[in-house]
């Protein structure tokens, strides 16, 4: 069974003061479209000052999300998922990385930081890609999750139900 490592005390300092610098970016309430490129370039000078710093990526997932640019935000949680696996010790071969899970031996149970990031950057992947109207994929994603977090913890299975209402309604 694959074994996480622990983050650092210097790893966590870090970590908390990255989390500061982006609340703070996004703590504007309805930005323009200027605070929200601005607000772009802080995540990726963040990113590059960071690289690796899981944090980062996710809230340039999220922006690209509000904003409903799907293809981005799918590739930053593939970027995301492979980070999150480097860190668990896994090496994934390419984007579509996700599929290695299917034999990978990882005690889901006990999540820890990469563990939970990972679980995460699947059901991310998953979001943009039924928001691309790309079903097939999104619902074999989901249900790798189903399989590897049985107890729903991310909360897949409410991306379950909208493709099964999708497909219901076309039905």
């Amino acid at each position: 069974m694959m074994q996480m490592r622990p983050m650092s005390g210097n790893h966590k300092k870090q970590v908390r003061v990255i989390r500061q610098r982006i609340s703070g970016w996004l703590r504007s309430e309805n930005p323009t479209g200027g605070e929200n490129i601005r607000l772009e370039m802080n995540l990726q000078a963040a990113l590059d000052e960071n690289p690796g710093q899981l944090e980062i990526y996710m809230a340039l997932y999220k922006l690209h999300c509000s904003h409903r640019r799907y293809q981005e935000a799918e590739e930053v949680s593939c970027q995301v998922l492979k980070h999150a696996a480097g860190h668990a010790g896994i090496e994934l071969k390419a984007d579509d990385g996700w599929r290695q899970f299917e034999g990978v031996s990882i005690d889901w149970s006990s999540l820890d930081s990469s563990q939970r990031v990972m679980l995460y950057a699947l059901k991310g992947m998953a979001y943009t890609k039924l928001h691309q109207r790309r079903l097939i994929e999104a619902w074999e994603i989901l249900r790798l999750l189903s399989r590897i977090d049985p107890t729903d913890r991310v909360g897949a299975s409410a991306l379950l139900e909208q493709i099964s209402a999708i497909k219901g309604k076309a039905s």
